[in-house]
């Protein structure tokens, strides 16, 4: 490796690195810059709470199987994702399934599991496991190469809806200890 690839990559890291910090801080059940609501004690319509549910898991199904269409099919027209570890907030469909490309490059294998989804004000929280093999390039062509590391990440992913479509989410997961399995910082 290249001392100027080295130190990109170096520069790279202490960015996710602040990044993992400030997102290792923030405790799920607490107010996100008071953005989210706290998850709704008792639930009025029932049939919405698995619905929307039902939704939020499509979503991560979606994923799962790579299926883009299904993605963009269950998607607002203007959503919003903020992928809060690495500070990127994207909008529009495809530039979402684009982001998303981009993990399943670098982890083919990648797949979450949800471990807990819960109705909350303004749509839902999931706890999801995600659990891969670094294969392939982080971040794109410049960014972390593979190291063939496996990872187990535990995530906070809240979806807001407009009219049963996905219209913004924020997804919390841990940066820092993404990296410590990857073998990217000890």
């Amino acid at each position: 490796m290249s001392d100027h690839t080295q130190n990109a990559l170096m520069t790279r890291i202490k960015t996710l690195l602040n990044i993992a910090i400030c997102c290792t801080a923030v405790s799920v059940g607490c107010q996100a810059n008071n953005e989210t609501a706290p998850i709704a004690a008792e639930e009025e319509n029932p049939g919405e709470t698995n619905e929307l549910i039902g939704v939020a898991q499509d979503i991560l199904e979606a994923f799962n199987t790579n299926d883009w269409e299904a993605f963009t099919a269950l998607a607002a027209d203007g959503v919003v994702y903020d992928e809060v570890a690495t500070s990127g907030e994207i909008e529009g469909a495809d530039a979402i399934v684009e982001s998303m490309k981009g993990w399943k490059t670098a982890m083919p294998d990648v797949k979450g599991t949800v471990n807990n989804a819960q109705l909350t004000d303004h749509g839902v929280l999931l706890e999801v496991t995600w659990v891969g093999t670094h294969t392939g390039p982080l971040g794109g062509p410049e960014g972390i190469p593979a190291t063939g590391n496996s990872q187990t990440t535990r995530s906070a992913w809240i979806m807001e809806f407009d009219e049963g479509k996905l219209s913004r989410s924020r997804h919390y997961f841990d940066m820092l200890s993404l990296m410590q399995q990857l073998g990217v910082i000890p």
